[in-house]
């Protein structure tokens, strides 16, 4: 039984692990989305200022 108890262990572990990669995994993508859509925005102000910029000369 005590090989059986082991092996159990090692399997809540792995999964263990597991989770906490899938975990990881979704709130870097959460991260990543969020500064694109802010690198979005400073594109859209920036093209803006340029345009204005432009027009005042």
């Amino acid at each position: 039984m005590d090989a059986f108890a082991a092996v159990a262990v090692l399997i809540v572990i792995a999964a263990a692990i597991g989770v906490l990669c899938w975990l990881w995994m979704r709130s870097t993508r959460a991260s990543q989305r969020r500064v694109e859509v802010q690198n979005q925005r400073i594109i859209e102000l920036l093209e803006q200022i340029s345009r204005n910029t432009a027009g005042s000369e």
